[in-house]
């Protein structure tokens, strides 16, 4: 009887033994390389500056047309020149569609954004007066071939009566 108690100990050392090695073994964590949310998350704020600064120039511009959408500080090109521009001055909406073709700035577009800025107060139509908003929607619209859905509202929060040297 005592020689089958010596292998069965025996067996439950090398089995406790193997447990604790094994337990401890650490396990690499593999560092994550995946950089397509950071890009995608770039992508889609890039865009969505874009038509905001598409809803100012538009605004802006006394024909209503994006002829010199800007690109940068100092570059300014007609990058837009690929939209048909059509302002409604009753409704306060001004409505871009978009060929599908190479626009100047490289991107293809097509589809249709509207800027609604009816919700302007202070009698505003231009977005640098005080009291313009304009909400930006999209309808179709592809950049690139990325479907851009966009439902966006921007406010101009200058008190009335600024001074612009001061302000």
């Amino acid at each position: 009887m005592k020689t089958l108690k010596f292998p069965l100990a025996l067996a439950a050392l090398m089995f406790a033994s193997a447990i604790s090695f094994t337990s401890c073994k650490k396990k690499t964590e593999d560092k994550d390389t995946d950089t397509s949310a950071a890009s995608d998350n770039s992508m889609s704020e890039n865009t969505s500056n874009d038509v905001v600064s598409m809803a100012s120039e538009a605004s802006e511009n006394s024909s209503g047309q994006l002829t010199s959408y800007k690109m940068g500080e100092n570059d300014q090109v007609s990058a837009l020149s690929c939209a048909t521009v059509t302002t409604n001055t009753v409704t306060h909406i001004i409505t871009a569609t978009f060929s599908g073709s190479t626009c100047l700035d490289g991107h293809v577009r097509s589809g249709t954004l509207t800027f609604d800025y009816s919700a302007s107060t202070l009698g505003a139509t231009h977005y640098r007066n005080p009291g313009y908003a304009v909400t930006v929607t999209s309808s179709g619209y592809v950049v690139d071939g990325n479907q851009v859905s966009i439902n966006k509202t921007v406010t101009n929060t200058t008190p009335a009566g600024f001074n612009p040297m001061t302000t």
